[in-house]
């Protein structure tokens, strides 16, 4: 059901890819708090299972300003594996240049919408 389902947000700046912001979905879905987050990078929380899953995902946004409905296996802070939908966007916040990320709670291919906006 859809009350089930959680969307992690935060958001990155470009310039170092440190994390500035997070919701509190994240602690419910992969058990990283907003402490836990903020500051630190994807890299050194290593919730990404295949290193250059993470790279391409980067190199996507970066080439295109964006990346959409991608199939993501992560890792939660307990070690548990968890099959995700995410997405990015560049966006300006506030006069910097951040990266905003969505990570979807329902397994992959289950919730994934046919097509790319």
């Amino acid at each position: 059901p859809l009350s089930a389902r959680a969307v992690a947000l935060s958001s990155t700046r470009l310039s170092d890819d440190i994390i500035i912001d997070a919701k509190h979905s994240w602690e419910r879905i992969l058990g990283y708090n907003r402490e836990d987050m903020i500051g630190h990078t994807a890299d050194e929380l290593v919730y990404f299972v295949d290193p250059k899953e993470r790279e391409a995902v980067v190199k996507m946004y970066l080439e295109k300003g964006f990346a959409r409905q991608l199939d993501l296996n992560l890792t939660s802070k307990n070690g548990e594996l968890h099959n995700m939908v995410g997405g990015t966007e560049i966006a300006t916040v506030n006069g910097e240049k951040c990266v905003l990320r969505s990570k979807d709670g329902l397994a992959g291919r289950e919730c994934r919408a046919q097509g790319s906006p």
